[in-house]
């Protein structure tokens, strides 16, 4: 099943996810659970405050939940072409940052990608 798939319909629990990437045990899913039952909170942020994964890790698996590709900056450089073709203000106010260009098609990069309203309003 392709990222984009498991992001539709039914989610795929992060935790299944996290797992299927090699990243946690069942075990660890798990002890995650049982720290959820009693003191709740969200798996994620259970497993790295545990330290089972780390905040990068998870924003991985929550990009597959999603359906959407994770993006790394580190050691990225990102051609000036492509930084240009949103201004700095429409940047800050969205959160965004334009990643690749291939094809007609800008990527960005944003903060919050589940707030359809943004995501509506950026398309230009």
């Amino acid at each position: 099943m392709s990222q984009k798939e498991q992001g539709k319909g039914s989610r795929q629990p992060l935790g299944q996810i996290l797992k299927g990437m090699g990243a946690v045990s069942e075990g660890d899913i798990q002890e995650a659970l049982a720290v959820q039952r009693k003191d709740g909170g969200l798996i994620g942020e259970i497993l790295v405050a545990l330290d089972v994964i780390d905040e990068s890790r998870l924003a991985a698996a929550l990009g597959v939940q999603s359906g959407m590709e994770f993006f790394d900056f580190e050691g990225v450089d990102i051609p000036a072409d492509v930084v240009d073709r949103v201004d700095a203000s429409t940047a800050s106010l969205f959160r965004v940052m334009p990643v690749r260009y291939e094809s007609d098609t800008l990527f960005v990069a944003m903060t919050d990608p589940l707030n359809v309203n943004m995501l509506d309003d950026l398309e230009f």
